[in-house]
């Protein structure tokens, strides 16, 4: 059993100091953690702390009380407080070091270690004030990501798929949501053919949001440029054209034919919903929502497929089965999300919403709803479609489908013959839409015991990883 050990210290502003590793070094590579490392034989804890961070950082410190351990697959690693009390922080005296850097607790970067991001989650929640919904959002979302930069990122490099670069640049360029592969990794044996299959679905997810962000228009996704935006439209379009065989290909390769067949299958049911969506040719919500599950169903598909191919049926049934589930309501928080910040797809990328079809099922006037639609660009017809929103109460309407449907979800999650831990896990990823969609207003409830239990449940699946 090998022991690690992190300090963390603090600023008089309340900021952590973490080191950021660089790329040539054996074990999570690029990523921020605290500073320390293994001991020496012989070596007490303490003396460890106080070597790697004056080592690191050029901080002596005297080492306080530990405040968290995790145990990992022939690892322990214990994290203490420490004060500096001489010595300053110094760039580059330690060549696996690149960077040194103070963050605030609530700022600490999604590319972290995962034992260190959890550790600090332990001291920001048993040593502050009641958590609200957007810092409890944000813990479960940054440490989602945590995990996939430490032990499924590093996974891509393995991967024998054409112009792997351009599609690990969309995934990695994209703040947080790595749930799309982290999720069904957390479901599964956790073993490293569960790692290849989950990055697989990551990728297909990549190729499936160049294809959506075309259709949309869209130059921006989550404050980050769009691949087309980066790589320019042309080279994405040859890209995307390019990448559908070579997957087949490659995978087929890899896994065998069913499987790459199924997913080329997949995608092509995602590409002939894309372009129905795009045609606008509806506005009834049982289309909609239909559309919606075959655009949408790939990630259900990837996932499921991977869990069969590791011998784990029940698990793909129930995420597949899940997964369909979640779609309605994913589908109703984006287009909720957009209305809520005056962003109208159906009058930016003649794209219908959830929200017009809502607004379409109750206003009795069919043919003016289209006519606004099809003058999208006349800024008339978009204060009038202003006006018959706030007049039906659309939003809030809207809100409450949103809602029933995440609460019918919870009840489906907590049913299920899981783990306690997968069960928890799986109940705060679905939290994520209802917080981020959602104003801090809307919830006044404490969620730091819910924090704990997520912070708790993620180390206990991931003790056998190594």
């Amino acid at each position: 059993m090998l022991n690690f050990v992190g300090g963390m210290v603090m600023d008089t502003h309340d900021r952590v100091l973490m080191v950021r590793r660089a790329d040539h070094v054996d074990h999570m590579a690029g990523l921020w953690s605290l500073p320390g490392g293994a001991l020496r034989p012989g070596e007490s804890d303490h003396e460890a702390v106080v070597r790697k961070v004056l080592g690191e950082t050029g901080l002596e410190v005297v080492v306080e009380s530990p405040f968290g351990t995790v145990n990992r697959k022939g690892l322990r690693a214990t994290a203490y407080r420490a004060r500096a009390v001489g010595g300053q922080v110094q760039q580059g005296i330690d060549k696996g070091i690149v960077e040194c850097r103070f963050f605030a607790l609530d700022e600490v970067p999604e590319r972290t270690v995962l034992e260190a991001g959890m550790a600090l989650a332990y001291h920001r929640l048993k040593n502050s004030a009641k958590l609200g919904v957007s810092e409890y959002s944000a813990i479960v979302d940054n440490l989602f990501s945590n995990l996939f930069y430490s032990y499924l990122d590093p996974a891509l490099e393995t991967l024998d798929i054409e112009n792997l670069s351009d599609f690990s640049w969309l995934i990695r360029s994209t703040p947080l949501r790595k749930f799309k592969s982290v999720i069904p990794f957390l479901m599964s044996d956790r073993s490293d053919r569960a790692r290849e299959f989950a990055l697989v679905g990551e990728i297909y997810i990549a190729l499936c949001t160049m294809i959506d962000d075309i259709g949309d228009s869209r130059d921006e996704r989550y404050g980050f440029p769009t691949a087309h935006r980066h790589f320019g439209r042309p080279y994405v379009i040859a890209l995307i054209s390019g990448a559908v065989e070579s997957l087949r290909k490659d995978l087929a390769k890899r896994y065998g034919d069913a499987y790459a067949e199924t997913m080329s299958d997949a995608l092509l049911t995602f590409s002939r919903a894309q372009a129905k969506r795009f045609a606008g040719d509806h506005l009834d919500i049982p289309s909609y929502f239909d559309n919606c599950v075959k655009r949408n169903n790939i990630m259900g598909v990837a996932w499921a497929a991977g869990l069969r191919e590791t011998g784990q049926d029940f698990m793909a049934d129930f995420l597949y089965a899940m997964h369909r589930a979640v779609i309605p309501s994913s589908q109703m928080v984006n287009d909720y999300y957009d209305i809520a910040r005056k962003e109208f797809r159906d009058f930016r990328a003649g794209v219908h919403s959830y929200c017009t079809l809502k607004l379409a099922a109750e206003y009795p006037d069919r043919k003016e709803l289209e006519d606004l639609l099809a003058h999208r660009t006349e800024p008339t017809a978009e204060r009038r479609y202003h006006e018959l929103l706030a007049e039906y109460d659309i939003v809030e309407k809207v809100r409450r489908d949103i809602c029933a449907a995440l609460a019918e979800l919870d009840g489906t999650i907590e049913n299920a013959p899981l783990s306690d831990a997968q069960r928890t896990v799986l109940t705060c990823w679905n939290d994520i839409p209802r917080m981020n969609g959602f104003d801090a207003g809307d919830f006044t409830d404490d969620f730091t015991d819910r924090a704990l239990r997520f912070v708790d449940s993620l180390d206990q699946l991931c003790e056998t990883l190594s």
